[in-house]
């Protein structure tokens, strides 16, 4: 129970602050995520753009064989030099196209030395497709022809088929792989965006309602220093906006100060010292104040001093008239005459 109370208060006294380091937190997560994220959809794009690649440029080893083929045996039909045009095209790509597979082929996980057939089958075939065209220049078509029939370019295309059942496997499980990366990273990012909203919100929602109470507790916190200070100290029948604090705490302070300049002017025997902006109409609002106390004891103590000076005159006076009759009891018209000066000018008659 004791634990229990203790998390309590202190939740009680730092539950706002929890709640948005909490947020804070899973912001800096989220962005954390975001960026990883970020980071994936790029490699992700980078790799699938170069698996595509390579991909398409190992097809254009069956597709220019299948064109080879075409362009020859158009040649040796119309005899047009557009198709041997074509032919020598194909056969310039072919070196790019094998460079460019030996140098990202390791980078998918198959060695170079895998193309070492099909470079191999590649230009034995344009050494005879070279020489179809040579023979069909010097005009002998029929040794052309029968290199054509006896069909190569088979050969070619089951090396082809033997390469791609290597490549093609490993192709389709980088891009799976790559992919799989991919959504597993995005996945973690939208549960985890899910988790910021759903934990997100309701703290907001938990801060904005503490914060405001906290505020309406400032505003009646002030309002009863307000009143206090009204009801203890001294009213000034004026309306005191509660909401600026500094006005409060400031009102509070001079009415000290006053309470204090008052007593010590008392103390020293000033009794005409005032209370700066006491006037008739305060003397109701603070008849059970300090302010409203001070000025009572004022003029209480002012009626005791003027009693006192009273009472003193009085007793000086009677014992100088005392003095006079025993100085002249023997001489009753001196007495008289002494005594009536004594009166006229100590009354000021």
């Amino acid at each position: 129970m004791i634990m229990i109370d203790f998390f309590r208060k202190q939740y009680r006294k730092q539950g706002v602050k929890i709640a948005l380091y909490v947020v804070i937190v899973f912001i800096l997560v989220d962005t954390l995520f975001t960026y990883q994220y970020k980071q994936a959809l790029s490699r992700n794009i980078t790799t699938q753009a170069t698996l595509d690649e390579i991909a398409a440029r190992k097809a254009t080893i069956i597709s220019n064989l299948n064109n080879i083929d075409l362009s020859l045996r158009g040649y040796l039909l119309v005899g047009n030099d557009a198709f041997l045009g074509t032919y020598e095209k194909i056969k310039d790509q072919n070196a790019p196209t094998m460079e460019y597979l030996q140098e990202k082929l390791p980078e998918i996980g198959i060695e170079p030395s895998a193309l070492n057939d099909m470079n191999k089958m590649l230009s034995d075939y344009f050494v005879l497709m070279d020489k179809v065209v040579d023979l069909s220049k010097s005009d002998t078509t029929g040794g052309a022809l029968r290199i054509l029939k006896e069909d190569h370019g088979t050969a070619v295309w089951q090396t082809y088929m033997n390469l791609s059942a290597v490549m093609d496997p490993i192709i389709q499980e980088k891009k799976m792989a790559s992919q799989e990366a991919y959504n597993n990273l995005l996945n973690m990012s939208l549960i985890f965006q899910v988790v910021l909203f759903l934990i997100g919100i309701p703290t907001l929602i938990y801060t904005i309602s503490s914060l405001t109470r906290a505020e309406k507790r400032r505003v009646k916190l002030f309002e009863d220093l307000d009143n206090q200070n009204r009801t203890l100290i001294f009213d000034s029948n004026q309306k005191t906006d509660v909401e600026n604090e500094k006005l409060v705490i400031g009102n509070i302070i001079t009415n000290l100060n006053k309470t204090a300049v008052f007593i010590k002017a008392i103390g020293d025997g000033n009794y005409d010292v005032k209370w700066d902006g006491f006037n008739a109409a305060s003397v109701k609002a603070n008849e059970h104040t300090i302010s409203g106390e001070l000025i009572l004891m004022r003029e209480g103590m002012k009626k005791q001093r003027e009693e006192g000076m009273r009472q003193k005159w009085v007793s000086e006076g009677l014992n100088k008239l005392t003095e006079i009759i025993r100085d002249h009891q023997s001489d009753f018209q001196t007495l008289c005459e002494k005594s009536i000066f004594f009166l006229i000018k100590y009354l000021k008659a």
